[in-house]
C-alpha cells in the first residue's frame, strides 16, 4: 500500500513539474515575442552607434533566449513523456498528459 502512495505522489509532483515548465516555456514564448516587437518598433527610428550597440546586444539576448526556449521545450517534452509512461506502468494505457500552459 506504502509503494502504491509513494508512487502516486511521485507522478503528481511529475504533473506539478511539467504545469510549472509549461508556464516557464509560455513566458519565455511571450517576452521573446514582446522583444522583438520592441527591438522592430526602435529599429524602424532609431539610428546611430548607441542603436547599432542595442541591437547587437538585443539580438545576442534574443538568441541566448531562443536556446533557452529550445531546451525548456525539450524538457518540458520529456517530463510530459516520463509522466505518461509512470502512469501507464502503474495504471495500465491512459491518455497522453497534457499539462495546462497559463500566465
Amino acid at each position: 500500500m506504502a509503494r502504491r502512495q509513494r508512487e502516486q505522489a511521485d507522478i503528481e509532483v511529475m504533473k506539478a513539474s511539467l504545469l510549472r515548465f509549461e508556464n516557464a516555456l509560455g513566458r519565455t514564448r511571450r517576452v521573446t515575442t514582446s522583444m522583438r516587437e520592441q527591438a522592430n518598433t526602435l529599429g524602424g527610428g532609431w539610428t546611430g552607434a548607441a542603436a547599432g550597440d542595442f541591437t547587437a546586444a538585443l539580438n545576442a539576448w534574443l538568441d541566448d533566449c531562443a536556446t533557452v526556449q529550445r531546451q525548456l521545450e525539450i524538457v518540458t517534452e520529456s517530463i510530459r513523456k516520463s509522466t505518461g509512461e509512470h502512469m501507464r506502468a502503474r495504471t495500465g494505457p491512459v491518455e497522453p498528459v497534457e499539462g495546462k500552459e497559463t500566465g
